[in-house]
């Protein structure tokens, strides 16, 4: 039972930081022209940034896992159609959390 009433409790907050960054308009950041990793970072190219996430997908938290799985997903989209991070596209992957 305290696991439905935390992941409840995370998909509320998820909801409440992305209403609350709704209304910024510019959220696109530069990258610096002269920091750029020596060495090739994992998940992190040219033009894509890759984030994973983990959720109950199935199960009895399974609805849970759902609305935390679609609220990233239209975060991110939106976070793409902006222009991404440091010009990188945002690529999201879930993974059954149990």
């Amino acid at each position: 039972m305290p696991l439905r009433w935390t992941s409840k409790l995370s998909a509320a907050l998820l909801i409440a930081t992305l209403c609350c960054n709704a209304g910024a308009t510019d959220m696109r950041v530069q990258a610096p022209q002269s920091k750029k990793p020596s060495t090739p970072q994992p998940g992190v190219t040219a033009n894509s940034i890759t984030i994973g996430s983990l959720a109950p997908l199935t199960g009895e938290n399974a609805d849970t896992g759902s609305a935390v799985k679609a609220l990233l997903t239209a975060y991110f989209d939106d976070l793409n159609q902006r222009g991404g991070i440091y010009g990188r596209r945002i690529v999201l992957r879930f993974a059954q959390s149990g």
